[in-house]
């Protein structure tokens, strides 16, 4: 797998020297592919202006802030934002949203595997019913 730093290289197309990537290394081959489905797309369009400004973890969710693109481009940030809700943040194995403390309003958010989540002592968020 690629580092952060060699994969705003490989795609530099679409990165730039000021292009932020703030996440853990458990969802490199998630950015890995993130970036080769929109290299695909840029590199066979007219999107000049597609740029991506940051990539960062917020509230256990890898968010992707960018500018330029189409429908398509905007599919695939949505596609892979939402993918990170079931990428384990540390290690890349499978899970889900926890957070830090037992009252989910206030605590830190992170997208876990269930053994990071107990190492760490985060809580599995339980929905109330009706809730989506």
């Amino acid at each position: 797998m690629l580092a952060f730093e060699q994969l705003k290289k490989k795609y530099s197309l679409f990165f730039s020297n000021e292009t932020v990537i703030v996440c853990h290394y458990g969802w490199q081959k998630l950015l890995e592919d993130f970036c080769a489905a929109a290299n695909l797309i840029v590199s066979n369009g007219p999107y000049e202006t597609f740029i991506i400004h940051s990539m960062k973890e917020k509230y256990g969710v890898l968010m992707i802030d960018y500018t330029g693109g189409d429908d398509l481009i905007k599919e695939i940030v949505d596609f892979t934002e939402i993918l990170s809700y079931t990428v384990c943040e540390l290690c890349g194995s499978e899970g889900k949203l926890y957070a830090a403390g037992r009252w989910n309003n206030w605590s830190e958010y992170k997208t876990l595997c269930k053994n990071h989540a107990i190492q760490l002592q985060y809580y599995e968020i339980k929905l109330k019913k009706g809730i989506k």
